[in-house]
């Protein structure tokens, strides 16, 4: 992995009130170390700026300079992974066996037993 690159280790719905979104646990790779965060990707717009009276939809290739690269019943959607506006932190680390990255896994239920060796295979 190249410094700054991010990795998706995993996605996962996720639902609240009123829709459903997906988030991705995601590796990036550090000067020094790694980092995981729960990432999403960029909201560009609203679809209903985008569809006619008629309901025709009028996508344009992109919004404010980003490239739109999805969408779905409410959102627009760039091609960046940006962190998660729930604030779900991020842990740090050089190794992925040290004891805050499990506990990280953990507290934003994303633990599973092959999680950190699928994560020491990456950034072998």
């Amino acid at each position: 992995m190249k410094v700054d690159e991010i990795f998706e280790l995993d996605s996962r719905e996720e639902t609240g009130s009123t829709d459903t979104w997906t988030e991705y646990l995601c590796l990036k790779k550090l000067k020094k170390g790694f980092e995981l965060t729960i990432r999403g990707y960029e909201i560009l717009g609203q679809l209903s700026d985008y569809t006619d009276d008629d309901g025709n939809e009028d996508l344009p290739d992109e919004i404010d300079g980003e490239k739109v690269s999805n969408y779905d019943n409410e959102y627009i959607y760039g091609s960046n992974l940006v962190i998660n506006a729930d604030d779900d932190g991020s842990v740090k680390f050089i190794n992925p066996n040290e004891d805050d990255v499990r506990e990280w896994l953990e507290s934003v239920d994303w633990f599973g037993e092959n999680l950190i060796s699928d994560i020491e295979e990456i950034i072998k």
